[in-house]
């Protein structure tokens, strides 16, 4: 504000603005919402306009509803944070200048990264504050939303032409903005929406590269480029920004179960342990997530045998198993690739996470009996075998197990005897006993 506006101007100004506005004040601290609630009372909001609660959920569901004009929040809650509250409340918004976001924080370093949601986030103040303190400080954010800057005024005008479709009017005004502009990183993500909505997807990089330019941690600008580079496949690029978003911004579910994939897919696989931990963290973990964790850290276990990496493979193994609640199939996956790699102290350890109420199944029994090929001497193995296949205990695969371990230790007979029953067991599979006999009798 260059002009030296009066108190009374302030004051009408801020009156004007919460004229029949609905007002959501989120925030764990009674104090602190009772204090908001004071300040937008005596700009003349009505009591029945203003909505206020404590938790993430409440808060949200109210927002997704009732779709007020003014948010006022705290910036954490647990896993989450008023980040989120973002998408939500752009979706309904037709103009910035209509809507006052303000974070309310006891933590000095949150309000970077308020500072860094340009044109999202309007205000953030930090607690404890002094409600003389909040009003004054809320009169000076509110004016320029009814006297806006020539520079909010192209960036609002840009906009409406972006939603009807009218790029080239969109981008002029952009372009406006951008040039007036000290710190153009906003302008610059418009920019880069409307050469989106052109499908120019290399150019619209390139603007929001501009924008990070212009301000390193723009939050746009950072997750517009994460998510372009993610669209085109190109998974480095967007694994090195997506890194950059969750350095900065909180990381929620989503967020965590894509970045988790990502470090995968360009085999990252150091970092896939670091995410876990941020993992173990959240409170609240949908189905979807466990799922991506889980199969994140098989894959994360399996290069890592590669690698050579036997303790750091196994943990990973241990907490996608853990992860999973103890998920049967992952276990059988699990010691079975151990086994393969000739780990058999490592499969043996895995095996006991196998929950103890369903030790009795033929499942659990054939893959103890595989352990124990590989972990006791090849004769108690082959007895240990044959005693539990008269219980019942078998599959094609244990009869070709015990077969191999008897051709091995020289007994021939046995070796015949046993593939022939399981061809007899299994005779869909008889083809494959025909040809075990054939290679071991040539």
């Amino acid at each position: 504000m260059s002009e030296k506006l009066t108190q009374e101007q302030l004051e009408e100004c801020a009156r004007t603005f919460f004229t029949n506005k609905k007002v959501l004040i989120v925030d764990r601290s009674p104090a602190c919402r009772e204090g908001a609630k004071g300040v937008v009372l005596d700009f003349g909001a009505k009591d029945g306009q203003i909505r206020t609660c404590s938790r993430f959920d409440e808060a949200l569901k109210y927002i997704e509803e009732e779709q007020p004009h003014v948010v006022m929040t705290d910036f954490a809650f647990g896993e989450h944070s008023a980040m989120e509250f973002l998408p939500v409340v752009s979706s309904y918004m037709s103009s910035h200048l209509e809507k006052l976001f303000v974070i309310i924080t006891n933590n000095a370093s949150e309000t970077a990264v308020a500072e860094a949601a340009e044109g999202d986030v309007d205000a953030f103040v930090l607690k404890p504050f002094s409600r003389l303190f909040f009003r004054e400080y809320l009169l000076k954010v509110i004016y320029p939303k009814l006297h806006p800057s020539d520079y909010l005024t192209h960036l609002e005008k840009g906009k409406v032409y972006l939603k009807q479709g009218m790029l080239d009017d969109a981008e002029r005004s952009f372009e406006e903005a951008r040039k007036i502009a000290d710190e153009p990183a906003l302008a610059f993500f418009f920019l880069g929406q409307v050469q989106e909505a052109r499908e120019n997807w290399d150019k619209a990089a390139d603007l929001y590269g501009q924008g990070l330019n212009a301000n390193s941690v723009h939050y746009r600008c950072l997750l517009a480029r994460f998510q372009l580079l993610e669209k085109q496949k190109k998974l480095d690029e967007a694994y090195g920004a997506a890194q950059k978003l969750i350095t900065h911004f909180p990381m929620n579910a989503e967020r965590l179960g894509k970045i988790m994939q990502l470090a995968v897919f360009t085999h990252n696989f150091a970092d896939v342990q670091r995410y876990f931990d941020q993992f173990k963290k959240l409170e609240h973990r949908p189905e979807d997530l466990v799922k991506t964790v889980q199969a994140a850290l098989y894959v994360c276990g399996k290069f890592l045998v590669q690698k050579g990496m036997e303790e750091s493979a196994l943990k990973a193994f241990r907490d996608a198993i853990v992860t999973s609640g103890h998920d049967l199939d992952l276990i059988e996956k699990s010691v079975t690739f151990l086994l393969d790699h000739k780990m058999a102290g490592g499969a043996a350890n895995t095996l006991r996470l196998y929950p103890m109420e369903k030790r009795d199944s033929n499942d659990y029994q054939i893959l103890d009996l595989f352990v124990l090929s590989q972990t006791e001497p090849l004769e108690i193995f082959v007895r240990k075998a044959r005693e539990k296949i008269k219980t019942g205990v078998s599959s094609p695969e244990l009869y070709f197990c015990v077969a191999d371990g008897q051709k091995e230790s020289g007994d021939l007979r046995g070796f015949e005897i046993t593939l022939f029953e399981g061809m007899e067991k299994f005779p869909e599979r008889a083809e494959e006993f025909k040809k075990r006999l054939k290679e071991g009798t040539a």
